[in-house]
């Protein structure tokens, strides 16, 4: 949890989300819990300098996933477009069939990656390495 939370004199510093999520809640909620990420403020400057030649196109996710996947994406420096410049396809699932296609219609260098890399390279502030998150 080190990476997400901002250290400043000893002491954590908050966003407002994270005290309303303590009102809402009621009590004070535990911050070594993952599903609260997005109560914490980065810890890095954005856009991220190792994002900025990352070209992502998302396939077969869920919408409302995709959209947010999207935007953390963009917010960290990387482009979300379908071209010859794509660099990552993120999907939960492909086939070898689909990844031929676009690997000959767009790039044969293109990496498939799960989600989660996205999340690591949010986690941690930069590119993470693909290779565990290769499908």
């Amino acid at each position: 949890m080190s990476n997400i939370l901002e250290k400043r004199k000893d002491s954590l510093v908050f966003s407002h989300r994270f005290i309303d999520k303590c009102i809402d809640e009621r009590s004070i909620v535990n911050i070594d819990e993952s599903q609260y990420i997005h109560l914490f403020p980065l810890t890095y400057k954005i856009p991220l300098e190792d994002m900025s030649n990352i070209v992502v196109h998302f396939f077969s996710s869920q919408k409302k996933e995709q959209i947010i996947l999207e935007n953390v994406m963009e917010i960290l420096g990387a482009k979300c477009d379908l071209s010859k410049k794509t660099t990552h396809i993120v999907c939960n699932k492909i086939n070898d069939q689909q990844k031929e296609k676009f690997q000959k219609n767009f790039n044969k260098n293109i990496l498939f990656v799960s989600s989660e890399w996205i999340i690591e390279c949010l986690l941690i502030g930069g590119r993470y390495k693909e290779d565990k998150f290769l499908l």
